[in-house]
């Protein structure tokens, strides 16, 4: 489904279609299975050039740092959940 559905399909066209005069396509990939196995076959017929990242590096992934920033806000204004409907509710108010 990666190969399809990004690779393939809107990083390609989007690679084609706004970046013509460039020869090669990075692309920064964290080191999920996904990424690691089918994934690489596609890039090379397609002639991407794979760049690996760790896969919690708050700089390069933004999702671990609004992870962070759940966290830290949880802890510090609800020090005290006791249930997953607590936490879910908790969650929502930030």
């Amino acid at each position: 489904m990666y190969h399809n559905q990004v690779l393939a399909g809107p990083l390609n066209d989007f690679w084609s279609e706004s970046f013509l005069e460039v020869d090669q396509l990075w692309v920064m990939e964290d080191s999920a299975p996904v990424h690691k196995r089918a994934a690489k076959i596609c890039r090379e017929e397609l002639g991407m050039i794979f760049m690996p990242h760790l896969l919690n590096s708050p700089d390069l992934n933004s999702i671990e740092n609004i992870w962070a920033w759940i966290k830290f806000r949880l802890a510090w204004n609800y020090i005290y959940i006791s249930s997953e409907a607590e936490l879910k509710q908790m969650v929502l108010k930030l």
